[in-house]
């Protein structure tokens, strides 16, 4: 298998490509002075090179599946945070009514909880089978502050879907990766035009105009790609309301 020339992350690839491009054709006058071979067709290139490797990176059908999954996900977090505010309840009142067979923190709702928010998928499956256990052990105590058969086969169904779509999406990532990991050639070569326009850009302004060299240099590259994804993924506020 060819091994990645970048060390950059894989979707930060064409970002960084996009960015540096803008700057080549703002300067390709000062480039062809440097050598003939930053003319129209190596531009052209660039731009197809660009568009093939984001659509090995994010592929529509496949970027459209994952972000179908993602809000199952997220669908799937918020029931469970609603679900967690009533079974706590049922557990606080079987506790004020008579012993249970282990301390309501220890339950393992905080657990449950914490997994939501750092929205570990595998983790939020694995400490509500392990509370669905807790809470079967003590539905004597449980039925009678209304947890019912129906709030455990609530439980029960969120589990299995949880579970089905954490699966999906692993499936889908390794269906992305092996796609990336078998097109890495495509990706090499984005990498060796940028780093040409880099190598050259600096030898052009380091004199010429240094304000120019950022533009041609990995970290403020990097880091302007970094802070536009951060921006992409930022939601807007909600407009104030009179």
């Amino acid at each position: 298998m060819e091994e990645p020339l970048f060390k950059c992350r894989i979707e930060e690839l064409t970002f960084i490509g996009v960015f540096i491009l803008v700057s080549f054709n703002r300067d390709k006058a000062d480039f062809i002075k440097l050598s003939p071979d930053y003319n129209d067709p190596f531009a052209e290139n660039c731009e197809q090179t660009i568009t093939q490797v984001e659509e090995l990176v994010a592929p529509k059908k496949l970027t459209g599946e994952m972000k179908k999954i993602t809000q199952q996900l997220a669908d799937g977090f918020t029931h469970c945070r609603n679900l967690m505010n009533k079974v706590e309840r049922y557990v606080d009142k079987a506790s004020q009514a008579g012993p249970l067979t282990m301390a309501p923190g220890d339950f393992g709702i905080k657990a449950v909880r914490e997994a939501v928010g750092l929205k570990n998928d595998e983790g939020v499956v694995k400490n509500l089978r392990a509370l669905q256990q807790n809470l079967t052990a003590n539905l004597d105590a449980l039925i009678p502050k209304g947890y019912t058969n129906e709030v455990q086969a609530e439980l029960k169904t969120l589990i299995r879907d949880l579970n089905d779509t954490s699966v999906a999406q692993t499936l889908k990532k390794n269906e992305r990766a092996e796609l990336v990991k078998n097109n890495m050639g495509e990706l090499n070569s984005l990498w060796l035009i940028i780093d040409d326009l880099m190598k050259s850009g600096k030898a052009i302004y380091k004199e010429k105009d240094k304000s120019k060299v950022k533009d041609y240099t990995y970290a403020e590259l990097i880091k302007n790609v970094q802070l536009k994804r951060k921006q992409e993924e930022t939601p807007e506020p909600a407009p104030a309301t009179k």
